[in-house]
């Protein structure tokens, strides 16, 4: 838009006073839409200099679960009460490794929908078949909240495990 104004003023002839003053108030008009434009860009860089933090991903509020692997054949589904043999591996969402059942050569066994572990294992492992593997990103909220888990899991943290269900032990019902 700048050119044409300018390319305008330009082919102005001199020799007709009503044309020069046309001319000249096309100019002042384009003065005005520069300065304008530049003052408003200007504000705008400013006002959102500081904005870094709030274009960071947000955390995460639910659970998401995704399943990795899963059996050709299923027989049986985990379920509250059920005691699950389980290897994971755990990281907080920049990837640094806090815990790895793998490493210690031993799964971890509980008892789903006891409590015995994060709010996030005991509903992202239900109705999980042996031999399936997920993958759960769990919000704070099911995890270890504000306080965290020190020295490993900060306050806040959204946690991200790789889960393998090894075996299901399920008493018998009567």
């Amino acid at each position: 838009m700048h050119m044409i104004i300018v390319f305008v003023i330009c082919q102005v002839k001199k020799k007709n006073p009503g044309t020069i003053k046309m001319a000249s108030f096309i100019k002042y008009i384009a003065y005005i839409i520069i300065f304008a434009g530049t003052f408003f860009s200007l504000i705008n860089f400013v006002t959102n200099e500081d904005t870094t933090e709030a274009t960071v991903a947000p955390k995460i509020k639910k659970l998401q679960i995704g399943i990795k692997k899963r059996p050709e054949v299923c027989e049986t589904k985990s379920k509250k009460g059920d005691v699950l043999y389980m290897h994971y591996k755990g990281t907080l969402e920049d990837g640094t490794e806090f815990d790895n059942s793998y490493k210690r050569g031993e799964p971890l066994s509980f008892t789903l929908g006891s409590g015995q572990v994060i709010r996030g294992w005991d509903q992202g492992l239900l109705k999980m078949c042996e031999g399936e593997k997920r993958k759960l990103v769990i919000p704070p909220e099911l995890g270890y909240g504000s306080a965290g888990a020190p020295p490993t899991i900060p306050g806040d943290a959204v946690l991200v495990f790789e889960v393998e269900l090894i075996t299901i032990e399920r008493k018998s019902e009567l």
